[in-house]
């Protein structure tokens, strides 16, 4: 038989199969004939058929998956909403389901609310009154959505004993049947996305529940994704004010050109926005440098080193709309807005200190008025460090008159004579020191934080006679940076560590407590009935206790603990280096503090608080486990009453009432 007729293709097979079973068929009660093989073939062609449509069935499910998944990857973010409205709709369709739903946790984590549905015709929707839904509600479904489990119910009814709320809560809704899948990205949980059936019981089938995990990570992603633009949009935001509000000209470049800039490059050149957007940076410069090299030429050399990473500094002469030449500093750095790639460049105008450094080489007395007219702090000193001559920014700075300073000595300025000899150091290894950070204080002891710019003098044999320097307080700014850090750190309310910085020391502890085979213990503990303080006397009271725990908190703790407010009326504090009972006898003073009323103005209150403990390694090896079975031990706590600490326990897991 050649390869070609030995070949036959699946359609041609079943054609002669079907064949066959009807001549087999018609000639079965044919005396004579022999009829033990016609069931084993009847039984062939029912398994073959069933094969070809379970494989069209799944062609068709993996056709959808593809589908769903290129339409909804490349939605924007504000069309991501009406984007999981159409998914629902499809899918709960598909499977023919009565209703299909997503349900997501809010901010902290311990509420569900119900944000997309679709319903059948003549379902009645859900949504508006399935908000605000607690773990407590229904702990059963909680348990198991917590460990991640794909969840399929056939019959409402038949729940068992331990889901008594969750029989309620769904029969109230009339649903006979449900499937859910958690909604997760990485190790987070986001929510879950669900489909029930209210007019009969149904059991769906894998491909169904395979079509609903696929379509929880498309959700997952698309969610997790708008968060970040939001994050992104909310940090351009504060980029911003800096950027406009900065005493130095800032510029943004896009593919060689100037595509924004801050009012103090508008002062600077002189002239209106729309005049400055669209030029080339070497358009704002005269056609050569001072080095002699064409500005358009050296210009494209620093951008393109900018966009490979390696951050540019460097002097570059500029001109400005009325054609005055000035020098300046440029820096510039690669940074990423959203998916732009720009380059930064911050100029500043250092004409008057590079005429008076000019100064210094030609001629003292030519540039007396740029030494005396300088916002910045200009000295010269002997080689002992003998003042010969300061401005008046420099008196201004130091809070001196001019007759005594002459009569002092540089090393006045530093904070320790360490300081005086590494400074000291540098200058004689390199002759030169441009904008070395250091602190100074001032008269008064004030420390300020500076920028020095220092020249070695010498005569002709090259000896060293002197010093000029240029001195600049950058304290303010230094200020501005360690605002933005603790922000970024601290809660803006209490000032306790927030949560990125309470994970960042949790991590530290653990890692030393492993090192040195000691515990650490952590305590998840918030406000028993928090709620009715907000509720009775206003967020404003609630903020004023917040504050007072958290300071009350801090009181009772060794100063090698952290105790951080991880949202809402949550607190979270790490014990390190935990040696036999410190962890009970720290959470029994937290607990007795609370029984001392809080003086808010013209309230007192009385509050208690609920602990629950867990020690680390114990009851987990990584900081998410410790801190869930700590937050699980807090529960359990309040399902014993409250006002109690309570260790963590394996067997509370899933138990949480």
């Amino acid at each position: 038989m050649s390869g070609e007729q030995a070949y036959m293709d699946t359609d041609d097979a079943t054609k002669v199969i079907k064949q066959n079973f009807n001549h087999t068929a018609d000639s079965a009660y044919q005396p004579g004939r022999e009829q033990t093989k016609i069931k084993p073939l009847q039984e062939e062609i029912a398994k073959r058929l069933k094969v070809e449509e379970e494989a069209e069935e799944s062609k068709k499910l993996l056709q959808l998956i593809f589908n769903l998944s290129t339409n909804f990857i490349y939605l924007p973010s504000d069309e991501i909403d009406s984007g999981i409205n159409d998914v629902l709709t499809i899918i709960g369709q598909y499977a023919k389901a009565d209703r299909s739903y997503v349900f997501l946790f809010d901010e902290s984590g311990t509420k569900l609310n119900n944000t997309h549905e679709w319903c059948a015709y003549n379902i009645e929707p859900q949504i508006e009154r399935l908000q605000g839904i607690s773990n407590d509600d229904l702990p059963w479904f909680h348990e198991k959505l917590q460990n991640l489990e794909i969840i399929h119910i056939p019959d409402v009814s038949l729940l068992p004993p331990d889901a008594p709320k969750e029989k309620k809560h769904w029969q109230d809704q009339d649903i006979q049947s449900l499937a859910t899948v958690p909604i997760v990205h990485g190790f987070a949980l986001i929510g879950f996305l669900g489909l029930n059936s209210v007019i009969e019981k149904k059991t769906w089938s894998d491909n169904i529940l395979f079509l609903l995990r696929m379509v929880g990570e498309f959700f997952a992603s698309a969610l997790v994704q708008r968060r970040a633009e939001e994050q992104l949009q909310e940090s351009a935001m504060r980029y911003r004010v800096l950027f406009e509000y900065a005493n130095d000209c800032i510029f943004l470049i896009k593919d060689g050109v100037l595509v924004d800039c801050n009012s103090e490059a508008l002062r600077l050149f002189k002239c209106p926005r729309e005049e400055l957007l669209g030029q080339s940076p070497y358009e704002l410069s005269p056609d050569f440098q001072p080095d002699g090299r064409k500005s358009s030429e050296k210009a494209v050399e620093k951008l393109d080193a900018a966009l490979l990473g390696k951050p540019q500094f460097f002097e570059w002469r500029h001109r400005s709309s009325n054609g005055t030449l000035f020098d300046t500093e440029v820096s510039l750095n690669k940074i990423e807005l959203g998916v732009e790639v720009l380059i930064q460049a911050i100029v500043r105008d250092v004409t008057i200190r590079k005429r008076w450094e000019y100064a210094l080489r030609d001629s003292e007395e030519k540039y007396r008025s740029l030494f005396d007219d300088s916002r910045d702090a200009i000295y010269m000193t002997r080689k002992d460090g003998t003042f010969i001559d300061v401005n008046q920014s420099f008196l201004d700075l130091f809070n001196f008159k001019k007759e005594e300073v002459l009569r002092l000595n540089a090393k006045i300025a530093y904070l320790t004579p360490e300081d005086q000899e590494s400074f000291k150091k540098v200058i004689e290894e390199k002759d030169y020191v441009k904008d070395f950070e250091i602190k100074l204080k001032k008269r008064d002891g004030t420390i300020m934080n500076c920028l020095i710019t220092v020249m070695t003098k010498r005569n002709e044999d090259g000896s060293v006679i002197g010093y000029q320097g240029i001195i600049r307080d950058i304290t303010a700014a230094k200020q501005a940076e360690e605002t933005i850090r603790h922000m970024a750190y601290h809660d803006a309310l209490t000032g306790l560590p927030n949560r990125l910085l309470c994970n960042d020391r949790l991590e530290m502890a653990m890692a030393n407590a492993l090192r040195n085979e000691k515990k650490v213990g952590v305590m998840m503990l918030d406000l028993d009935k928090f709620k009715q303080v907000n509720d009775v006397l206003g967020h404003k009271t609630g903020d004023l206790l917040l504050k007072a725990v958290a300071e009350r908190l801090t009181s009772v703790l060794r100063k090698s603990d952290t105790v951080a407010r991880m949202g809402g009326d949550e607190f979270l504090v790490i014990l390190p280096e935990i040696i036999n009972d410190d962890a009970t006898i720290i959470s029994e003073k937290i607990v007795g503090v609370f029984q001392i009323p809080f003086k808010l103005e013209a309230n007192e209150l009385s509050v208690t608080t609920s602990v629950g403990l867990a020690m680390y390694p114990r009851d987990g090896k990584d900081t998410e486990t410790v801190v869930k079975n700590a937050d699980i031990a807090m529960y359990h706590a309040k399902g014993l009453g409250r006002n109690k600490c309570i260790p963590y326990d394996p067997e509370m897991t899933g138990k949480i009432k």
